[in-house]
């Protein structure tokens, strides 16, 4: 990609004995705009790699797709910051309730698409084989020390999804929700089965995270982080594992106490 992954800042950097100007580097918030079958859709406030990974689990997650099958194409100008999608006739419906936004980078993202709580109570998840916290354990400290980007720029989130013990997708962003986008959707590109994973995060983990997941089919999702109120709800409603502070061999464990194999 030709756009620029690091931008670089003048700033004085300030000391008790000193300050000194000098040169540093900043992650980019990319602006880019997505158009569904000819319609604006959302402009996704991100940074500017794996866009096409991004793309496909935003449309996943947010309820646009139930599948691959649905997207027809997906066309980047990565210049332009311009993404055209074509979908099967199926999506018609959901995206005329949909309507444009703009998703932030940050925290404080709106609403997304529209979830009655029927609809999410329908995601409840099937039983599945639960997961070791040691491997849990393991597959975070091996993902805090993943991201090169963090450790240059602090400014990014990361994502991960963990497949039988190993750490098989990694991404970054400058938000939380598009690292899970990217992390997801990449899985679902490359046939990777989202219901045998664990999804780690370095953020806070809110409702809408602990939704994506469920919508993917994700049975756990980890974070050293805390979970928001809403989140420890949903998370036990689809009874859907969810783990935060997972530090060191320590971790809390929120809902879904059957997704975890305990020492």
């Amino acid at each position: 990609m030709s756009f620029q992954l690091l931008q670089d800042v003048e700033i004085i950097r300030v000391t008790a004995e000193d300050a000194v100007t000098e040169q540093d580097v900043v992650v980019p918030e990319y602006a880019l705009h997505l158009t569904v079958n000819g319609e604006e859709l959302a402009t996704l406030m991100c940074f500017p790699e794996a866009l096409r990974e991004l793309i496909t689990g935003f449309l996943i997650a947010e309820g646009l797709v139930r599948d691959l099958t649905m997207i027809r194409s997906i066309r980047i100008d990565e210049e332009r910051g311009e993404a055209s999608v074509t979908l099967s006739g199926e999506a018609e419906l959901p995206l005329r309730l949909y309507g444009n936004r703009t998703i932030q980078a940050g925290c404080g993202s709106p609403p997304l698409f529209p979830r009655t709580l029927e609809s999410i109570r329908a995601r409840v998840l099937p039983e599945g084989p639960p997961v070791a916290v040691s491997v849990i354990m393991d597959s975070m400290r091996a993902f805090q020390g993943q991201s090169g980007l963090y450790g240059r720029t602090g400014g990014v989130h990361s994502a991960a999804m963990v497949h039988r013990g190993k750490i098989v997708i990694f991404r970054d962003d400058v938000g939380r929700h598009n690292a899970v986008d990217k992390v997801a959707g990449e899985a679902a590109m490359k046939g990777v089965p989202r219901d045998e994973c664990v999804l780690l995060s370095s953020g806070r983990i809110s409702s809408d995270l602990v939704t994506k997941a469920a919508v993917h089919g994700i049975p756990v999702v980890a974070s050293r982080s805390a979970p928001t109120g809403r989140a420890v709800e949903i998370a036990r409603m689809l009874k859907l594992g969810l783990a935060g502070f997972v530090r060191g061999k320590r971790m809390n464990i929120y809902a879904g106490a059957e997704r975890f194999v305990l020492p």
